[in-house]
């Protein structure tokens, strides 16, 4: 199925189901997916070895100028932005100066939009360095990728690069100190012949109890809404997901499917 890169480092704003109108920021290249997930439903396709010479992120200096530009453009045409949100094409958090550009757009936020929310949408992976705890715990939502709350089932849904069990996952979660916000997408297909659906029976069980152990701030529950790369993959109806809340829901943990 046919899938998308943004072509900017600073894109939208565009109408997010979970964060209003957002202004989305892309760290990564614009040719190419960087990420240390193959999330098999990813909207920005499956994740492969970068070009050789192509860069992988973009300057934080050029960021920042263009950010800025963006934001001042808006403001004038009297734009409205409900959140500034890195995501992208891949995982935002792996720049190497995540921090000093998380402190840049909450200076330029206070500058030009104070009103909106500064979001982060990770996969967690490396919640446990240094420069990221800290700049995680500036932002007002740090939204954290928990699809699963097994292993096997996390391998094949997220494919994460190298050995990161769940449990890695967690212990990550744990040690940061700070408001955490959950994302999950609930869905069912067939990987390399292999049928897997997270929404029901042990599979979500599993995720159920992960959630009450982590007891985060909020939990937020959405299926497919775009293409995938994957063609197999399939929606969960709403009515489902709606179910899958009212669970969450009874541990008195805000949940909202989006």
């Amino acid at each position: 199925m046919a899938t998308f890169l943004f072509d900017e480092h600073v894109f939208g704003p565009i109408k997010s189901r979970r964060l209003g109108s957002s202004l989305g920021v892309n760290l990564l290249s614009t040719s190419q997916k960087m990420c240390n997930f193959n999330c098999v439903y990813c909207e920005c396709g499956l994740t492969h070895q970068l070009t050789k010479g192509e860069p992988a992120f973009v300057g934080k200096d050029e960021f920042i100028q263009e950010l800025e530009d963006k934001l001042v453009a808006a403001q004038m045409s009297k734009t409205p932005i409900d959140s500034i949100t890195f995501a992208g094409n891949g995982e935002p958090i792996m720049h190497k100066d995540f921090l000093a550009i998380v402190k840049a757009i909450k200076r330029l936020r206070d500058a030009y939009y104070p009103y909106a929310m500064i979001a982060v949408l990770t996969n967690g992976y490396t919640l446990d360095q240094e420069q990221v705890k800290e700049g995680l715990a500036l932002v007002d939502k740090a939204i954290i990728k928990l699809d699963s709350g097994d292993s096997i089932l996390m391998e094949k849904i997220n494919q994460p690069k190298g050995n990161f069990p769940i449990e890695k996952l967690m212990e990550n979660i744990e040690n940061f100190e700070g408001n955490l916000i959950f994302q999950t997408m609930f869905l069912k297909g067939c990987v390399e012949r292999k049928a897997f659906d997270n929404s029901c029976g042990a599979p979500l069980d599993q995720w159920l109890e992960k959630i009450e152990e982590l007891n985060p701030k909020e939990v937020m529950i959405y299926s497919l809404d775009r293409d995938t790369p994957i063609g197999t993959l399939e929606k969960i109806p709403k009515n489902e997901l709606e179910a899958i809340a009212e669970k969450v829901a009874e541990f008195n943990i805000v949940t909202t499917v989006v």
